[in-house]
């Protein structure tokens, strides 16, 4: 679905008006589909949250802009959405002038996006998943949220879920914060280690993560010794989130850290994925470093005592490398991510 059908169909569904939202683009692609109230385009903006310097000073920038009401005659309206509105689709109470949207990656084979907006009961964000595949999208994440333990840290509550011709949606409380900074490790891993379960230390083969990760490393020079190695393991289930990244993790303005995006979620999953990808993704993404040197980079952040502590307890004990190679080949398995050649480098550095 283009970024043109996308726009049509949630302008349709929040009765958006024609020229009312203005637009923000990054590499000459739409990202950020702003209203022109100040405090709508205040929420909008934070929903992105830029991880290198230039994006974040730009968005510092437009936040500095949108709290004089000036983000209105800086940023240009955006053209291609309005059109009929369907009878009986909008959400009855949003608040058609305090709606903004944040265009997912057009890499997805499904197409998302966040959407922020005001009701009577408070600030919701939406997020929405287009096409006939939507719906399965929406309904995952929903179902791994509500398939969590009671009490569990930092999962955020449902608030409902929505399905149209063309989109699908679940709803969300509006939380106030700030994504992680970079170095800013102490209370995720403390989050990871509350979700290690009491239940007994179970075969890794057992866990269903096993498939994904067995079938991407196979086929890999040395993969048998590596299989081999993982396959003897006995881990603790765990809640996994599965995109365990500083950019989904964000602390409210009361102290507390909130997990987002529970599209992979699993509430009974192998540990120790989400540790390996929390600083795999800033090595990979942020500091952009090459295969090898993220296996690295990830090593040295598993080494510190509290990583340590939280592998050994959830049955990794010192395997930190098969950590790496089990979290990498899972994202590879289930095509989250093309990271082959990290894989590759993460087998590499534990063949004999």
């Amino acid at each position: 679905m283009s970024d043109k059908q996308m726009i049509r169909n949630v302008a349709s569904l929040f009765e958006v008006a024609p020229g009312a939202w203005l637009g923000i683009r990054r590499h000459g692609r739409l990202l950020l589909c702003i209203p022109p109230t100040r405090m709508g385009a205040l929420q909008a903006l934070a929903l992105y949250q830029p991880q290198r310097f230039i994006a974040r000073l730009t968005i510092k920038a437009l936040r500095m802009a949108a709290l004089l009401g000036l983000h209105r005659w800086i940023l240009p309206k955006i053209r291609c959405h309005g059109g009929s509105i369907p009878s009986g689709s909008a959400l009855s109470e949003a608040i058609p002038l305090s709606v903004g949207m944040l265009l997912g990656s057009a890499e997805h084979k499904v197409r998302r996006a966040i959407v922020s907006y005001q009701t009577s009961n408070g600030w919701e964000v939406a997020k929405i998943a287009f096409g006939a595949d939507g719906w399965n999208v929406i309904q995952g994440e929903a179902c791994a949220l509500s398939s969590l333990p009671e009490q569990t840290a930092g999962a955020p509550r449902v608030l409902g879920m929505h399905r149209g011709e063309n989109l699908s949606l679940i709803r969300m409380p509006y939380f106030q914060g700030s994504v992680l900074k970079a170095g800013d490790s102490s209370d995720a891993i403390a989050m990871l280690a509350s979700w290690i379960s009491c239940a007994p230390a179970i075969p890794i083969t057992e866990f269903p993560e096993w498939t994904f990760i067995k079938a991407a490393i196979t086929g890999y020079p040395s993969a048998f010794p590596v299989l081999a190695k993982l396959s003897k393991l006995t881990l603790k289930p765990a809640v996994r989130h599965g995109d365990f990244a500083r950019w989904n993790l964000l602390r409210t303005r009361d102290g507390k850290l909130i997990a987002l995006d529970w599209e992979w979620g699993q509430a009974m999953g192998m540990p120790g994925l989400d540790l390996v990808h929390f600083f795999a993704q800033d090595a990979r993404l942020v500091e952009r470093l090459p295969p090898m040197e993220v296996v690295k980079a990830t090593l040295r952040a598993l080494d510190v005592s509290a990583c340590s502590r939280y592998l050994e307890n959830s049955g990794w004990s010192d395997n930190h490398a098969l950590a790496i190679v089990a979290s990498i080949a899972f994202t590879v398995g289930t095509h989250q991510q093309a990271n082959e050649e990290v894989l590759h480098a993460a087998i590499k550095s534990i063949s004999p």
